[in-house]
């Protein structure tokens, strides 16, 4: 690589850097989502010694995770777990949170729990806080905030990575999605905020990367263990990781087929049947989940006794998971099949703006004409993948393992919204854009790709000179019309 092409990575990460810390310390503690919920559980985890579970927790993650590290007697001496809520509303009153949120009733300040969750980041959290020592509710926010920053610092530089192995040759054109990642408002702004989706982030990241290599040369082993290594990583960091699961094996499905030759309709069509046979097979769940459960459960039954414990351990933990067993769960969705039109329009355009700029807890927009440029350029991204799919068809687009590599961040992509969808259009709630931010660096791969194909006359320096300008400008004006004004009233625009 030349000294200009480190450069030039090494300002994109002081960028990440920059930006990931400057929203950090703006946006006010708290005001990010479920920012209460995912620093209790890491202040729990770093206090486990100190702190007695004065509260209903039993049966949930974190309070396994907590017995486990040594917490036996939950009427210990030390703080109790209603006292750190306590400290926690005092914070909360001294940053103006209600102020900021006035709709909200403070009897809800902990309706989302995180405490279900899977423990790993918390447990990185939680080692972090007992490493800095006691301290201050705020002082330990702020450094749960700047470790998540340097999380997204991570994520940029696995894209500027993926994007070298991708277009090799063409340093400028390989620098595009790193530099996406990097001046995307909303992805800025919640890259200083507290959470467990940074890890989730990084490993689907790695494995992004690792597709766009194998796709140029056979898969290893190596490559194998190490993409079940993070899936398992993902996994016990957060439940939307799941996703992962389907993605790879579609890819895999889809590498097999191609090396076999099949054709794109058989190959599309087959595949579209069984997704038709299964969402079938879920609407019409009441009629055979109900019996096929029961005959599970009498040969579970009859299964040696270790095995049995072991299959009802997982029970538990699956119980736990969904609120019930997993036959109630499909039931419980079925009854709220299919989303209406009148869902679907909200959904998305909820989706659209949190993905591109919505701030704090999803209740501060970019202006209107924000969003009609954004849609543009994405509708443009959009022509240009088509138009670069049928030049790869006849031979004049990409090279064949570039396209294998497109392919393989379309799946990653598409199952990761898929997932997220059906989780949530089938009891008619509303998902949030940065629930797409695992699979952030393959969206951007594709959009940059796709508004390539629109300006073909721009060489790459100019067009990611003027994909990076138009970013930033989101950017600046989303901060003077909205952070700003919703979060201290205060608009630069109107002060000039």
């Amino acid at each position: 690589m030349s000294a200009s092409g480190r450069g030039l990575i090494v300002a994109l990460l002081a960028l990440q850097l920059v930006r990931g810390l400057l929203y950090a310390f703006l946006i006010p503690l708290w005001q990010h989502p479920d920012e209460i919920g995912h620093f209790e559980y890491a202040r729990l985890i770093a206090d486990h010694r100190r702190t007695h579970l004065d509260l209903p927790l039993d049966g949930t993650v974190a309070y396994r995770v907590l017995v486990k590290l040594g917490h036996e007697d939950p009427a210990g001496g030390g703080t109790s777990h209603a006292e750190l809520r306590r400290a926690i509303i005092a914070s909360l009153e001294r940053h103006r949170f209600w102020e900021i949120r006035p709709h909200l009733n403070p009897s809800d300040t902990f309706v989302n729990n995180e405490l279900r969750q899977p423990p790993l980041a918390y447990l990185g959290g939680g080692g972090i806080l007992r490493a800095l020592g006691p301290g201050s509710i705020e002082r330990d926010l702020y450094a749960l905030r700047i470790v998540d920053v340097l999380l997204s610092v991570v994520v940029v530089a696995l894209a500027c990575g993926l994007g070298r192995a991708l277009f090799p040759g063409r340093p400028l054109l390989a620098l595009a999605p790193a530099a996406f990642v990097t001046f995307l408002p909303q992805y800025s702004a919640l890259a200083g905020s507290v959470t467990n989706d940074k890890p989730v982030e990084v490993v689907a990241t790695g494995i992004a990367w690792l597709l766009v290599r194998t796709a140029r040369r056979p898969s290893r082993i190596r490559d194998a263990m190490l993409t079940a290594g993070l899936v398992l990583v993902g996994l016990l960091t957060k439940l939307t990781a799941l996703f992962l699961v389907p993605a790879l094996l579609t890819v895999w499905d889809w590498r097999r087929a191609r090396r076999a030759g099949a054709r794109w309709w058989w190959y599309g069509a087959t595949r579209l049947g069984v997704a038709v046979v299964l969402l079938w097979a879920f609407a019409r769940a009441r009629l055979w989940l109900p019996g096929s459960a029961r005959a599970v459960e009498t040969a579970i039954g009859g299964l040696p006794a270790g095995v049995e414990r072991l299959v009802h351990g997982l029970g538990l933990g699956l119980h736990e998971l969904l609120a019930g067993s997993l036959s109630e769960h499909v039931l419980y969705r079925v009854d709220y099949f299919p989303p209406t039109p009148t869902f679907l329009r909200r959904y998305f355009a909820v989706l659209f703006s949190g993905f591109w700029g919505n701030f704090g807890h999803m209740e501060a927009p970019l202006p209107i004409p924000l969003y009609a440029a954004l849609a543009l350029a994405s509708g443009a991204a959009l022509v240009g993948l088509g138009r670069c799919a049928l030049a790869t068809r006849r031979g004049r687009g990409l090279a064949g393992w570039q396209a294998d590599a497109l392919v393989a961040m379309c799946l990653l992509a598409g199952w990761s919204f898929a997932v997220t969808f059906i989780r949530d259009g089938l009891v008619q709630s509303y998902s949030q854009g940065r629930h797409l931010f695992p699979v952030l660096v393959p969206m951007a791969v594709l959009f940059v790709v796709g508004l390539r194909w629109i300006v073909p006359r721009l060489d790459d320096r100019q067009f990611v000179t003027a994909m990076v300008l138009a970013l930033a400008l989101v950017d600046v004006l989303g901060l003077v019309l909205t952070v700003l004004p919703h979060f201290y009233g205060v608009s630069l625009l109107g002060a000039l």
